[in-house]
């Protein structure tokens, strides 16, 4: 009963991406404030050929932490310097057994400063984003959150679109989007 559901209908244009990358923060991009925590379950692609790797965090895997299988965060900083985990498995979910769990959590410690409220789709502890190819017309993407905030925040959802150019040989970002999640 906590969760909303969030959607949003994406019409790519005649130069559309053929890959995306999709990044959580439970916190300002920039300005991140220790407390805040979201949940998000249930994400799924409506109209495309291809569906987000364990877009319902039923999948984890345990290294020396739990991290959901094919998305990656911080966790392993988070081991190192002995602090909380911030990407956790929830068992408040909508559909299934489990949520992810995103909250904000500064590390400071032996000179470094680094806070690790984010999850993205990737290779567990590699700190970087994979792309998920896809092809369509048009699609929504939508996706079950709950998002507390101890301190005035604002979680946010970033999708980013590129597509490999043949001319030059590089992949180049057509899109971002940056959409708040309110509390």
């Amino acid at each position: 009963a906590n969760f909303q559901r969030f959607s949003l209908p994406l019409t790519p244009s005649g130069i559309a991406p053929d890959s995306l990358v999709l990044i959580l923060s439970s916190g300002d991009l920039d300005t991140p404030l220790e407390g805040s925590f979201m949940e998000i379950e249930d994400m799924s692609f409506s109209g495309t050929v291809h569906q987000l790797p364990n877009h319902d965090f039923e999948l984890w895997e345990n290294i020396k932490f739990e991290e959901p299988t094919e998305w990656a965060s911080q966790n392993l900083l988070s081991a190192i310097f002995k602090v909380p985990s911030s990407v956790e498995k929830s068992n408040d979910a909508t559909e299934g057994d489990f949520a992810l769990s995103v909250t904000q959590r500064e590390i400071n410690k032996f000179g470094l400063q680094q806070n690790t409220g984010f999850c993205f789709l990737g290779e567990t502890a590699s700190g970087t984003p994979n792309f998920v190819p896809f092809s369509s017309a048009g699609f929504k993407f939508s996706f079950d959150y709950q998002f507390q905030s101890n301190v005035v925040d604002t979680a946010w959802f970033v999708m980013r679109g590129s597509k490999f150019n043949t001319q030059i040989q590089q992949t180049e970002i057509l899109l971002t989007l940056e959409i708040p999640l309110v509390s």
